[in-house]
C-alpha cells in the first residue's frame, strides 16, 4: 500500500490526489470518489445499453410456442413426437433376486425320492 500511495502521488493517473485523512482512501467517510467525466458517463451508458439489449433478447425467445406448433403441424408431426422421451414408457429396472428369496418360494412339504 505504501508503494501504491507513493506511485499515485508521483503520477496520479488512476485516483488523482489522495485525500490526507487517516484510513483508506477508497472507503469510509472521507473516501476518494473519482470525478464523473463525460467519458466515465459514456462508458456507463454503453454498459447499460448492452445490458438492456441482452435482457430484451433473453426475454423474448426466437421462436414462440405457437410458431413451433405451426411448424410441426406443417411437416406432419406432433409436439410429443419431437422428443422420444415424451412418448416412451418409463420402465422399472430389473429387480435383483437373492438366493434366499428363491428358496422361500420352494414347496416345504414336498417329499423327495429315496434312491436306496
Amino acid at each position: 500500500m505504501r508503494l501504491t500511495n507513493a506511485l499515485l502521488k508521483c503520477h496520479p493517473v488512476f485516483m488523482g490526489n489522495v485525500i490526507k485523512f487517516k484510513g483508506s482512501a477508497l472507503k469510509g467517510k472521507h473516501r476518494f470518489v473519482p470525478p464523473a467525466t463525460k467519458g466515465v458517463r459514456y462508458r456507463l451508458w454503453l454498459g447499460w445499453r448492452d445490458e438492456l439489449e441482452n435482457l430484451k433478447l433473453i426475454g423474448a425467445p426466437y421462436v414462440t410456442v405457437d410458431e413451433e406448433l405451426d411448424y410441426l403441424e406443417s411437416i406432419g408431426r406432433r409436439h410429443q413426437d419431437v422428443d422420444p422421451l415424451y412418448t416412451s414408457k418409463l420402465e422399472a429396472p430389473m429387480r435383483q433376486h437373492y438366493a434366499v428369496e428363491i428358496m422361500e418360494k420352494f414347496e416345504r412339504t414336498r417329499k423327495f425320492e429315496n434312491w436306496d
